[in-house]
């Protein structure tokens, strides 16, 4: 089913503005925040990087790979992440690079056209623009570049590369509900953005820091793109959160 993704409304645009000739007038830093799946974009990158490794046989993986990835959700979210980058232990990072380029242009994410036109405005107003992601952050990073945003700005679960090799010890922070915020915070010098979006309750404590737009999107809809069965739960617990703090929401899906 195909959606005609909505636009921001009138007063929701005027905000942005006010916000960004605020940042401008009063010398404040020029940062905004994204979180990846669900929010840029109708699908998820960290999924289809995932999909097309298993489909191509690319790596020695679990006889269910998604089955076990689920086991380790189950016991600790962010031991299942981790892994879904640890599993490229012993490859070129330019490898894994091209593979999740590949997946990406086969996957042809459907970006909210809301979410490019607002990134479009904040580039034109200098601003660093960071994507704060729980998936691996070589998956996601193609698909972030095709907005004009540089693949360091992408923060997401990673190992440490050592000559050029990938290896399975965590590089930075665990960049799952809390952990978004403190490797923003890192990353910025403890400088707080303007403007923070996501989807899900995981994306809560990322919007809790923006100084002037918390913006909480969703696509809710009868059919999800997502593996993750919990997506609609997440969107609407995000939310509902958003509604008692006074933030800015906004659905995609008009049905």
């Amino acid at each position: 089913m195909a959606y005609n993704y909505s636009d921001f409304p009138k007063d929701v645009w005027a905000k942005i503005h006010r916000s960004i000739d605020e940042a401008h007038d009063k010398n404040l830093p020029k940062i905004a925040a994204f979180d990846a799946d669900g929010t840029l974009w109708d699908n998820d990158a960290g999924n289809a990087f995932f999909n097309y490794e298993i489909e191509n046989k690319l790596l020695d993986l679990p006889q269910d790979p998604w089955k076990f990835v689920y086991s380790l959700k189950d016991k600790k979210a962010t031991d299942a992440f981790l892994w879904l980058a640890q599993i490229h232990k012993g490859l070129h990072i330019d490898t894994v690079k091209s593979w999740a380029k590949k997946a990406c242009e086969q996957q042809q994410m459907e970006y909210f056209p809301a979410i490019k036109n607002l990134i479009d405005l904040l580039k034109k107003n200098s601003f660093e623009i960071y994507v704060v992601t729980a998936s691996v952050k070589w998956a996601v990073e193609p698909c972030v570049e095709r907005l004009g945003i540089p693949a360091e700005n992408v923060l997401g679960f990673q190992t440490e590369i050592h000559d050029g090799i990938v290896t399975d010890k965590q590089a930075g922070y665990s960049t799952y509900r809390e952990g978004k915020a403190e490797a923003l915070l890192a990353h910025t010098h403890g400088k707080k953005p303007i403007l923070s979006c996501g989807n899900t309750m995981g994306d809560f404590w990322l919007l809790d820091l923006a100084s002037h737009i918390p913006l909480a999107v969703r696509s809710i809809s009868d059919t999800i793109k997502f593996q993750d069965k919990d997506i609609n739960n997440q969107e609407l617990k995000l939310y509902e959160e958003a509604l008692k703090k006074g933030w800015i929401t906004h659905n995609f899906v008009e049905k």
